[in-house]
């Protein structure tokens, strides 16, 4: 089958690893071109006038309306009557219900499957992934999802539906990493090495992903870029300012999210922006 990948980054590279052993992709990205060695890179017309199928990797919401609606090379020049988006971005709920309805008015489909993994787990087919939008659409794609992901789920028709889960779960993720910083700063202040303390509870009563990965880099202060497994701080405040527009329609109170606003303020004002979002948990330590 012959796919469509828009936005060639870490992510998109890692989808098109796995997609490329099955399929032919014609790949467009920005700020990459045949010059990188890759004989699928081409324009988005090129992608629409072979593929009925696309994806794309782009990192928020902005990007992802400038590449429909931009005049010189944007998506809504090509898209076909039954071609099928699938955006892998984390983006608002909004953003998808209002392209959604632009792919509506032009007989497509506009799907969204917002990807949990970082790049080496992309490119190792671990990426689990919720799916909204039209279940016949959803039934159609499931087998190209599977080619790339440990495991997704359909999560309803109602298009934001996977976006307000992903959100949902970075948010969680960040106040993991917060409340690991908090424990390890207590563990500090009995003399207790803090690899030991965490190492115990992540095999234990703690034992997932989350607690595992980041726990061992916050033991460690480690925050710096890794190549394969890196997740900005600067995308980590996008996301959880995205959670707080979602979060604004009720009279609730968001201690949590509060407390994460401030800190990932002070980070980006520091120049923390680069480091990975586990340099969030330097914002509980008094220097």
């Amino acid at each position: 089958m012959k796919i469509g990948i828009i936005g060639y980054g870490q992510m998109g590279s890692g989808a098109a690893y796995n997609l490329n052993k099955k399929h032919d992709l014609f790949i467009y990205d920005k700020f990459k071109s045949d010059s990188h060695g890759i004989k699928s890179f081409c324009t988005v017309e090129k992608i629409f006038s072979n593929c009925q199928i696309t994806f794309s990797f782009l990192p928020n919401d902005k990007i992802l309306i400038n590449a429909h609606e931009n005049k010189s090379n944007g998506i809504l020049n090509y898209l076909k009557k039954n071609d099928i988006h699938i955006s892998c971005s984390t983006v608002s709920p909004e953003t998808s219900k209002k392209l959604e309805k632009i792919y509506s008015e032009k007989k497509a489909f506009f799907i969204c499957a917002p990807i949990f993994a970082r790049p080496d787990g992309m490119k190792n087919k671990q990426a689990i992934i919720p799916i909204s939008g039209k279940y016949k659409i959803y039934q159609k794609i499931k087998p190209i999802i599977e080619s790339f992901s440990k495991s997704h789920t359909f999560v309803g028709e109602e298009i934001g539906n996977a976006n307000v889960i992903k959100l949902c779960g970075n948010f969680l993720i960040c106040n993991a990493i917060q409340s690991i910083s908090e424990a390890l700063l207590t563990a500090d202040e009995h003399g207790l090495e803090r690899l030991t303390v965490i190492r115990f509870l992540s095999s234990s009563i703690f034992d997932c992903l989350i607690y595992k990965g980041y726990g061992d880099r916050i033991a460690a202060f480690d925050h710096d870029p890794h190549a394969n497994a890196h997740f900005p701080l600067s995308l980590g405040k996008k996301d959880i300012n995205l959670f707080k527009s979602i979060s604004n329609k009720s009279k609730n109170n968001y201690p949590f999210l509060d407390s994460l606003l401030k800190n990932f303020k002070s980070a980006t004002k520091k120049g923390n922006g680069h480091l990975d979002w586990s340099a969030i948990s330097l914002e509980n330590q008094k220097l």
